[in-house]
């Protein structure tokens, strides 16, 4: 069985780190690990994921907190987080605040993993609380065919997962904003996965099965200030030049 290293990022949502935490220990797949990333939560966030952490229920795999005294975000922390990681391990990425859906879901998506041809996985969820099937579908073949992800709507929706020699084999430099030196911070999401979907082309596989309950209890809606400046980060990642496929697997 392909070992399976889930990374969780978390910021200031500690009224969600158990609803989080309860849906990890609950898994039943190994071999697992797990690495939960605080990225500098401000003091009363920081005590009461502290006091969860404490009162976490013993699970079989290890779980291995990191707390940041100052803040790198999402991308940063999630490249850190796996810099001891085998290429050939699989990686799962989970937000703070939201939460996997079933005890079986690492399992499902490993089982994807059998297949030695499958590089990356995405899927669809759940809106939580509401019970909303979001379902964005699978890329159509015919973008996968001519390596047009930067121009097609984004689909690669949560869980996502890959291989760690894919994320290797990614230039260092189309993880970072066009001042070549800080980590994309808006549409961070876009600026991780985009270029391993074009490294990946027919090898990404899309999943079905909800896996994933995404919290929209605490969904702000964006100022015109935010929403433009979204809107400006993911015009300046879909700008960078296409990367062209990869003729060998990368672990």
């Amino acid at each position: 069985m392909v070992p399976v290293h889930l990374v969780v990022t978390h910021r200031n949502k500690s009224d969600r780190v158990h609803w989080n935490l309860a849906s990890i220990v609950g898994q039943d797949y190994e071999p697992l690990s797990v690495t939960y990333v605080d990225d500098a939560s401000d003091e009363a966030h920081f005590d009461r994921m502290l006091l969860t952490f404490m009162n976490l229920p013993a699970a079989g795999f290890p779980i291995i907190p990191i707390f940041n005294e100052e803040r790198q975000g999402v991308i940063k922390n999630i490249l850190s987080a796996l810099e001891d990681t085998p290429d050939d391990h699989v990686v799962v990425l989970l937000d703070g605040d939201d939460a996997l859906s079933r005890p079986d879901a690492i399992t499902r998506i490993a089982k994807e993993y059998e297949d030695p041809d499958c590089w990356l996985t995405y899927g669809h969820f759940l809106a939580w609380p509401e019970y909303q099937v979001v379902y964005d579908g699978a890329y159509d073949p015919e973008c996968i065919k001519n390596n047009f992800f930067r121009k097609w709507f984004w689909r690669c929706a949560p869980p996502r997962s890959f291989r760690m020699g894919l994320l290797r084999a990614v230039p260092p430099e189309y993880h970072l904003d066009d001042d070549g030196q800080t980590h994309w911070e808006l549409a961070n999401d876009q600026g991780l996965i985009l270029p391993m979907l074009e490294l990946a082309g027919h090898h990404i596989r899309h999943i079905p099965d909800v896996l994933y309950l995404y919290d929209v209890w605490n969904w702000r809606a964006p100022t015109i200030e935010q929403a433009c400046a979204l809107a400006d980060s993911v015009d300046r990642i879909r700008a960078r030049s296409a990367l062209q496929p990869l003729t060998q697997r990368p672990w």
